[in-house]
């Protein structure tokens, strides 16, 4: 199996457990990350998934594999939909509160909490591994020579408005905070929310990835990314008359 479709539904199972109304959930990760590389032209491409949270042995190996690849002069392209820090507070913040009503949940609240053990704060983890939310980019060994491939989340918003028209924030939206895990406020249709989810949150991003890549000028590229984006990704270079090789451990 595609270790990409093999980790999307590795990461499925706790979801599936959720939705059966289990309060508790577990995981089953390998500890190691699968590279896949494909050729574009006189480029060379890997792909690493990336999750949110998951077992500590994981992002030990990611960082193992980035420092090998950057050795032989690979550059990152790496996603965060983070604001720009030029751009006005207050802007930003709205956008923030308006991607949260779209989305279901803040893009700055951690998804684990590693003192409770729970998901979403309520979502209790049995297993035996040690479960981390996802290192920052400092920590896996990305620095400011990688470069950002990914759409700020005020960008994301207003190409969805000019498209579905305003997002209304509610008081209550304005008075929860940002970082509180659960949100309960009044949510937006799902017809709009599904379709944030889907053309905005993957498709809009999966294709400024795969264009940056095409039209960059560097030969040796590592795309760092959410699994749930890479198959769609490198599908999308592929298109473009790529050959593809999976790796070895």
């Amino acid at each position: 199996m595609n270790i990409l479709f093999r980790r999307i539904l590795l990461i499925s199972i706790p979801l599936f457990l959720i939705s059966c109304g289990s309060s508790k959930f577990a995981l089953d990760y390998p500890d190691y990350v699968t590279l896949e590389k494909i050729e574009y032209k006189s480029k060379e491409i890997y792909f690493i998934p990336m999750f949110h949270f998951g077992d500590e042995t994981f992002y030990k190996d990611v960082r193992k594999k980035i420092d090998s690849l950057r050795k032989n002069n690979f550059i990152f392209y790496y996603e965060t939909v983070k604001n720009p820090l030029n751009i006005d507070s207050l802007d930003s913040d709205i956008s923030k509160r308006k991607f949260r009503k779209l989305y279901g949940k803040s893009i700055t609240s951690k998804r684990y909490d590693t003192v409770t053990k729970k998901l979403r704060g309520k979502y209790k983890y049995v297993g035996e591994d040690k479960i981390i939310n996802q290192p920052n980019r400092e920590s896996l060994n990305i620095n400011d020579n990688d470069k950002k491939a990914d759409i700020p989340i005020i960008t994301l918003i207003s190409e969805f408005e000019k498209k579905y028209g305003k997002i209304n924030l509610s008081n209550c939206d304005f008075r929860t905070d940002l970082k509180k895990v659960t949100y309960k406020c009044k949510k937006i249709k799902e017809e709009l929310s599904s379709a944030f989810k889907r053309d905005f949150i993957l498709k809009l991003r999966n294709e400024f990835v795969a264009n940056k890549v095409i039209s960059s000028e560097d030969n040796k590229i590592v795309i760092i990314y959410g699994a749930s984006h890479l198959n769609e990704i490198k599908r999308m270079i592929e298109s473009k008359n790529t050959t593809y090789n999976k790796e070895l451990r």
